[in-house]
């Protein structure tokens, strides 16, 4: 389905291409395809507030400012007009220098108490997605995002939605070859794309100020008692397991069981297991062999490891483990679980 999905959306904007050939315009589809909010409910996204103006524009005069997370009305997403504001957007390592970006967006009008007015869409969001739908990550780590929270930086998953007010907000930054952890602003906005006739994906981005050289964001409920600095063992690309002299994280039990989705007849579940010296835990059980460590460091200060690992390719689960929360047996717990890919 998501195959499909994504051909057809490579089909559509071949079509825009060609035909500005055609007619000597120069179309910009992804451009074209940003489509507004959809009428109803929604709550407002800018920690700091978002502006009610008397017509859609930036200039115009502001109404009000709506507070976080207030719900209001959009009554009319067709009278409004496209636009673009400029928001410093951390980017995705390797990909350059963090600068202004132009991020599109409509205004529609929405009604807040008494007043009528225009809004910035990319800073509204359906309140109907205000949940976190159900997932096998629940089963795994049915403890997690309450005391911590995980964002990367850039496009991700509304699943990634966070109470900014509830957490303080932590930068793991990478300067050389430590782990630098020091506080930043988070702020998230949505963006939303027509990829087919009846499909619109809606992407949640997650951005924080000082984005240069930011790997991760970590959100405390309450105060931060790890360490500011520490060593950083750290891997970005995909493996089938890693290690190095400290770290070890392997596939054990594998076993074979009936496959009735897929056409292989079988498929290989196991466990992904992490080891220090002779103790051993396992993490992890899945049917996928894809894993990456995305960060290995003493973030909470008591002098043993912590880890980031990401799961799988496509629709991936980044999972911060920590070790001060380690139950009896165990060498880390997970605390906070970061969803990517194809679950919007």
């Amino acid at each position: 389905m998501i195959k499909q999905q994504l051909y057809n959306l490579f089909l559509m904007i071949a079509a825009m291409l060609i035909s500005a050939s055609l007619t000597g315009q120069v179309r910009k589809p992804w451009v074209d395809a940003t489509v507004p909010i959809a009428l109803g409910k929604a709550k407002v996204l800018p920690i700091e507030g978002l502006s009610l103006r008397e017509k859609p524009s930036l200039k115009a005069n502001r109404l009000a400012l709506i507070p976080y997370d207030t719900q209001i009305k959009v009554i009319d997403n067709a009278s409004g007009k496209l636009d673009s504001l400029p928001i410093k957007i951390a980017p995705t390592e390797g990909l350059g220098e963090a600068g202004p970006t132009f991020f599109r967006g409509w205004w529609v009008k929405v009604r807040y108490l008494n007043q009528v007015g225009y809004v910035f869409d990319p800073f509204l969001i359906r309140e109907m997605q205000f949940f976190l739908s159900s997932r096998d990550d629940e089963v795994l780590f049915p403890e997690t995002n309450r005391e911590f929270r995980l964002m990367q930086p850039g496009s991700t998953c509304v699943y990634n939605l966070a109470d900014l007010r509830k957490y303080q907000w932590w930068g793991l930054y990478r300067m050389g070859d430590e782990c630098l952890v020091k506080p930043v602003r988070l702020q998230q906005h949505m963006s939303r794309t027509q990829a087919t006739e009846d499909v619109v994906y809606q992407f949640l981005y997650s951005n924080a100020s000082e984005p240069e050289g930011l790997m991760s964001v970590i959100g405390v409920a309450g105060a931060w008692g790890g360490t500011r600095s520490s060593e950083l063992k750290y891997r970005s690309d995909w493996m089938r397991g890693y290690h190095d002299d400290s770290i070890r994280i392997k596939k054990v039990g594998i076993q074979q069981v009936p496959d009735h989705v897929n056409s292989n007849p079988t498929t290989h579940l196991y466990w992904w297991q992490y080891q220090v010296g002779l103790t051993a835990q396992r993490l992890r059980k899945e049917s996928y062999g894809a894993i990456a460590l995305d960060l290995a460091a003493d973030l909470d200060g008591d002098g043993k490891q912590d880890l980031i690992v990401t799961y799988g390719e496509e629709s991936t689960s980044t999972v911060l483990y920590l070790s001060t929360h380690a139950r009896a047996g165990e060498l880390l717990r997970p605390v906070a679980v970061f969803y990517s890919g194809y679950c919007c």
